[in-house]
């Protein structure tokens, strides 16, 4: 039998990133808030020890504020991050901000608890109640048992449009020649990235570590370029360019991104089985090269390994605006932009031709809020990596500083709609924009 939660005016899926701002943002409108997430924490990709990217624009003006940046800050004063800091490339944005995973789920907890929001966790969503067009309920899996949870507005913070599939929404199944590969994050011990520099130096970012005065080195980019031939030899990576990222935001502990994970169905529960299998093991040829061939991981061990699969790409729905790759490029605005972009066109090759990189424009472009409102489904707000849009811009606005802003504008627009009894679609983008600029976003840069 299945039991009922209540109703509330807002509900949001998914407890990443987007959905934590989707809330909180929403709750401290003044509306009653539920979140569901399926995992046993909040944080999503940002716990995984990622680094948050891009807070500012190629000409350093910071294009993420609001509740994204208040994240940050609470970080910084909790000694959970070393805040943002500039690096050379700019066409990544001129700033990275490297995070500790743990603290951003604390964190981010204390936002939820702090705004009165309603906490599901451990709780999936296998199907969503209709009427007339119009959601208004999903039904939830935990455990042995099953739920009902009603809302007056849906947030799809899922990241895969889980919640706009099941409605009916339309939507495309992967954006650039099939799945982009996925990413397994791990974290290493007995490394200084002041050592690792010695031997690997492409890009180096430079800070302040955690409990330290002195700067030191905190993020490394590049390759084994140096070791070219053996990676070839010993066939260490599936694609025939490379890329390598070292996090440390304590002296001794490093994040790494660099395992390559090509032709999996991040939908299919083979294809994220697959990858979590298939994950562990490259961490572990990975891990075994690095130690006979650099001095730095000598005697370096692995710490944790993420819980969470790193999905770059999987649905998009069908909006009432497509985001074009002229947008980002010549960096348009639109009468109801909620949020900047401004990281690089970053994709990665399905094919295994590695990561290409591209510029956009430098001040940034605008996400219109019509790329979040699905076609033929009143009642629900789509935001995150899931909004409508062309490969092209996707490949830049993924990234979870962007992906936080359009959190926030959703849980504003959805308490909007609440509290004017509208359909989020009807919710007037320069109502938004005002509310969004009051609570300190960045809706427009000259």
């Amino acid at each position: 039998m299945m039991k009922n939660l209540g109703c509330f005016d807002v509900v949001v899926l998914g407890g990443g990133p987007t959905g934590v701002m989707a809330a909180v943002a929403a709750a401290r409108s003044g509306v009653s808030v539920a979140l569901v997430e399926e995992a046993g924490f909040v944080g999503g990709m940002a716990a995984t020890g990622l680094p948050l990217l891009t807070y500012h624009n190629a000409y350093g003006d910071q294009i993420i504020k609001g509740l994204a940046d208040e994240l940050v800050q609470r970080l910084v004063e909790s000694s959970g991050s070393v805040g943002h800091l500039e690096r050379p490339r700019e066409h990544f944005g001129k700033t990275i901000t490297p995070v500790d995973g743990e603290m951003v789920k604390f964190e981010m907890m204390n936002m939820i608890v702090e705004a009165g929001v309603e906490l599901y966790l451990h709780a999936s969503a296998f199907g969503v109640v209709t009427r007339n067009d119009k959601i208004v309920g999903v039904c939830l899996y935990s455990e042995s048992e099953i739920y009902e949870l009603s809302g007056k507005v849906f947030i799809d913070a899922t990241g895969d449009a889980d919640i706009a599939r099941k409605a009916g929404v339309p939507s495309v199944n992967s954006l650039y020649k099939g799945h982009q590969p996925a990413t397994l994050m791990f974290q290493v011990g007995g490394v200084d990235l002041d050592e690792v520099a010695k031997e690997m130096n492409e890009e180096l970012i430079i800070g302040r570590k955690l409990g330290e005065d002195e700067e030191s080195i905190v993020c490394i980019q590049g390759n084994f370029g140096n070791w070219d031939e053996e990676v070839f030899e010993e066939n260490l990576f599936p694609d025939s360019r490379h890329a390598i990222w070292f996090t440390s935001v304590r002296r001794g502990i490093v994040d790494i991104n660099c395992t390559r994970l090509i032709g999996l169905d991040p939908l299919d529960i083979r294809g994220r089985t697959k990858g979590q299998i298939d994950g562990r093991f490259h961490i572990l040829r990975i891990m075994d090269f690095m130690r006979r061939h650099m001095r730095s991981f000598a005697n370096a061990w692995v710490t944790q390994v993420s819980s969470l699969l790193g999905v770059r790409d999987t649905y998009h729905i069908q909006g009432e605006y497509c985001l074009t790759k002229e947008d980002v490029i010549e960096g348009r605005m639109f009468d109801d932009t909620i949020a900047i972009g401004g990281y690089a066109i970053d994709l990665h090759d399905p094919e295994g031709e590695g990561i290409m990189l591209s510029p956009v424009n430098k001040k940034g472009y605008g996400i219109p809020y019509g790329t979040m409102i699905p076609l033929n489904v009143d009642g629900l707000i789509v935001a995150g990596r899931s909004i409508c849009s062309e490969p092209i811009p996707f490949a830049s606005f993924r990234v979870m500083a962007q992906c936080m802003a359009m959190g926030e504008a959703a849980g504003i627009a959805a308490a909007l709609a609440v509290q004017s009894g509208e359909h989020p679609r009807n919710v007037g983008g320069k109502v938004l924009r005002e509310r969004l600029a009051e609570n300190g976003a960045c809706v427009s840069v000259g």
